[in-house]
């Protein structure tokens, strides 16, 4: 399996619904957020990446919006839909420095809400690297207002 595949399982699981009581249960937006999180922090882009608050303000931030997450259901077959953004922002001035968007479905075989997932994290995984490879060819352009 390639590193890329590892990759794919890995954030595909973290997709899956878990089994859990309605009152612990992660939302689906929640899930995307963390996976998000997770692959920026595996992919080395940044030099470290938190979800929590201190006393340090990071130079940037990454803002994920996620415009719509759906199944679409055919006669025999469902599709996976995914309208997501990604945003880096300069915090000292509230300046959005690079702006990613897609809107992509992908048609899974059959109805399996796990093949659902798969999908959704292919695209979510695609995107991620479509983002991080902007943020790499466009680090020179923003990374001097630091120095």
């Amino acid at each position: 399996m390639s590193r890329r595949d590892e990759k794919r399982q890995a954030y595909t699981s973290m997709l899956i619904p878990e089994k859990k009581e309605d009152n612990g249960t992660r939302s689906v937006g929640q899930k995307i957020c963390g996976t998000c999180k997770n692959y920026m922090e595996s992919s080395g882009i940044f030099e470290s990446v938190s979800t929590r608050y201190s006393r340090a303000i990071p130079d940037y931030h990454f803002a994920t919006s996620i415009h719509q997450l759906e199944v679409i259901e055919s006669k025999d077959a469902f599709s996976a839909h995914l309208n997501i953004e990604f945003r880096i922002i300069n915090n000292l001035n509230n300046q959005m420095l690079l702006h990613h968007e897609a809107d992509r479905t992908v048609t899974v075989s059959g109805k399996d809400l796990n093949l659902f997932a798969n999908a959704v994290s292919n695209i979510l995984l695609s995107e991620l690297q479509a983002f991080t490879l902007m943020i790499d060819v466009q680090r020179s352009r923003f990374e001097g207002e630091y120095e």
